[in-house]
């Protein structure tokens, strides 16, 4: 069984199948195709899954990984700190939802018709919040103070903190500073 971790024909839902480990979550699939078999459960939408199935979820979480480090590299966040020249959290925020649409836009268009609800939850994995550590906010749980969806693209929200965190060890620093 390998429930909750490959959906046979589909993308995942939410923070990649509502996940609280990350990297755990990517590990799976790999540790899964080490054994003999011909067929698993994943215990929804109605259908055995192949190996063929867990290599086409290995690519679509690759590609989000390599989207998001083509977003960081390629959006430029200067505009949301020259809005918000008071408030770095806001400017945070207007940076990461454009950074997370930016990563999105490219698997969106190649996993559309390949992978069911690609166009849907690609972009859109609001469920819950997530640390760059892959983590859970105890705190917050999914939803800001006022009820409303919190968190954009945790999966996506996870590879660009990994890149950010990789970038910033190979330069010798532990914290990302961002100046306007």
């Amino acid at each position: 069984m390998l429930i909750d971790i490959v959906n046979p024909g589909w993308a995942p839902v939410f923070q990649s199948n509502l996940t609280e480990d990350i990297p755990g979550y990517l590990e799976a699939p790999a540790n899964a195709l080490a054994y003999s078999w011909e067929h698993f459960i994943a215990g929804h939408l109605g259908r055995l899954g192949t190996r063929d199935d867990i290599a086409l979820h290995q690519q679509y979480m690759a590609d989000i990984a390599d989207a998001s480090r083509n977003a960081i590299d390629n959006t430029d966040l200067t505009r949301y700190f020259e809005k918000y020249p008071d408030n770095p959290w806001a400017a945070f925020r207007g940076g990461l939802e454009e950074v997370v649409a930016n990563a999105a836009a490219p698997v969106i268009e190649k996993y559309t018709g390949v992978l069911a609800a690609a166009d849907v939850f690609t972009d859109s994995q609001r469920s819950r919040c997530c640390s760059p550590s892959g983590s859970i906010s105890a705190t917050d749980r999914g939803c800001t103070p006022d009820g409303e969806p919190a968190g954009t693209g945790a999966a996506i929200i996870w590879a660009v903190g990994q890149e950010v965190m990789q970038r910033a060890g190979r330069a010798g620093q532990r914290d990302l500073v961002v100046a306007a």
